[in-house]
């Protein structure tokens, strides 16, 4: 029952049968290879014009966070996977990030002053919207951008292609914004730790 997105934290697991210090010529240490239990999801955005644009929020529908990470070592190959998992309320939205002032994600609000407003400013780079998300490995799901312009908030969807979100890998999404579109491509690598992040 680890809920996964209340606990943002890097499960891992290794696996390393019938060795000892003996076999590797006395170390008092055995190294062990770490896998990933989790896929992380990493949303960027990018504008052509800057501040006149505010992403208020990336929902994912029906993303399923709460499980059961079983590993299974009784047989030669080991077996790990997720079970039982569930959605939770309100458990399904990018979170803000460590830095909520600046991290380019921002619930709209028409009686704000406007130069309270979170608005993009980035027009020659990709910058990270909110925080990243540690998710159990589940087949993907269409997400939901919310954005304000000028004053009027409206929504466009992601038909994301029948997949799976693997454990291990980190998905990273890039959302291209105009005023008239916005193009979004997903970029797949290994998760690997890295430590400026």
């Amino acid at each position: 029952e680890w809920d996964t997105y209340q606990q943002q934290v890097d499960v891992l697991y290794a696996v390393k049968n019938g060795a000892n210090t003996t076999d590797h010529a006395g170390a008092a240490t055995l190294p062990l290879t770490f896998n990933h239990a989790q896929a992380l999801l990493v949303f960027q955005a990018k504008v052509n014009i800057d501040s006149v644009l505010q992403i208020n929020e990336i929902k994912l529908n029906n993303l399923l966070v709460k499980g059961d990470f079983v590993v299974d070592n009784t047989k030669n190959n080991l077996i790990a996977e997720w079970e039982n998992l569930i959605t939770m309320p309100d458990e399904d939205v990018v979170a803000p990030g460590a830095d909520p002032k600046d991290d380019n994600l921002h619930a709209y609000n028409e009686t704000e002053d406007p130069k309270e407003a979170e608005y993009l400013d980035n027009t020659n780079k990709f910058e990270q919207v909110g925080s990243s998300l540690l998710i159990p490995q589940q087949p993907t799901l269409n997400f939901v951008v919310t954005y304000t312009v000028s004053g009027k908030t409206m929504q466009y969807e992601y038909n994301h292609e029948r997949s799976t979100w693997e454990m291990g890998k980190k998905y990273v999404y890039n959302l291209d914004i105009t005023l008239n579109e916005i193009v979004i491509t997903e970029n797949v690598v290994d998760f690997v730790l890295d430590e400026k992040t």
